[in-house]
């Protein structure tokens, strides 16, 4: 929804508000107009308002277990979403299939892995063309061991989304991990050309050429990183690594020092930035 209709939506639910302080759909509405502007806790004091004046209002409540999910309270969010569940079997409605997918995307949160996976499996037997579904299972299968299976499910969230950049950058480092240079290198490749503005794949194409000392095919990879994102600290860190290598010891201080300002917690930076520093200096000594 654009911000001008977020607007008008807006200024119709605190116009029902002043006509009526209690009416749980206006603070349902207020709550959902708040979560679509990232206000996630303005958007719980609606919701949960809601919930207050209307227990059986199930789509709150799954509202509700939403926002506690983007706010990082996943125990509060499945005690949320075990009432919109339980309301939604007590209207004799079935579940919708968001439903479903909030519940194993809780469940992973709450590192409660088999059961996240059995969850995105049953959203799968719903929709089994379900890209988001396919990809969070295959992150969940890889996490887990299982990296077999895992690309089964983020080859098929790849096909599916043709345009998400994500399972080819978690292909791409299945493949790398497994040691399939040429693989990892092509999902990275197809990674970069769906979303051209984002660093990830130009970084993880120079980590790549840099493990295998391919100096030049780094540096430019990870000089087409820092294009795409300027605040990417891994792309300095990485051009620093690459200069660091070919003893180009003032564009490495440079580089590393370009990582910290982007990133001042990146203490591989720090680290680096030292010894480029000694290195110069013995070089310049």
């Amino acid at each position: 929804m654009g911000t001008g209709r977020l607007d008008d939506a807006e200024e119709a639910a605190d116009a029902a508000l002043r006509a009526n302080p209690e009416s749980a759909d206006a603070h349902h509405a207020k709550g959902l107009i708040a979560r679509a502007r990232g206000l996630l806790k303005d958007a719980r004091r609606h919701l949960e308002r809601t919930v207050q004046l209307d227990p059986a209002h199930a789509e709150a409540w799954a509202g509700l277990a939403l926002t506690l999910t983007e706010s990082d309270e996943p125990s509060a969010a499945h005690d949320a979403l075990e009432r919109a569940m339980a309301t939604y079997e007590e209207l004799g409605e079935p579940h919708p299939l968001s439903i479903a997918l909030l519940r194993a995307r809780i469940l992973k949160a709450l590192q409660k892995h088999d059961e996240a996976v059995a969850a995105y499996r049953a959203v799968l037997d719903l929709e089994p063309r379900h890209a988001a579904a396919h990809l969070e299972l295959g992150r969940l299968l890889r996490s887990n061991g299982l990296p077999t299976t895992a690309v089964e499910h983020l080859t098929a969230a790849r096909s599916i989304g043709r345009w998400d950049p994500e399972p080819c950058l978690e292909l791409g480092d299945s493949w790398r991990e497994s040691g399939d240079f040429d693989r990892a290198m092509e999902e990275y490749r197809t990674a970069a050309l769906r979303r051209p503005h984002d660093s990830r794949a130009y970084v993880r194409l120079g980590e790549l050429f840099l493990d295998r000392a391919l100096h030049l095919e780094a540096l430019q990879s990870f000089r087409m990183a820092s294009v795409a994102n300027a605040q990417d600290a891994r792309a300095y860190l990485g051009l620093g690594r690459v200069y660091l290598a070919v003893a180009a010891h003032s564009e490495a201080v440079e580089a590393f020092e370009q990582a910290r300002v982007a990133d001042p917690e990146l203490t591989e930076a720090v680290t680096l930035l030292g010894q480029a520093q000694a290195a110069r200096d013995a070089a310049e000594g």
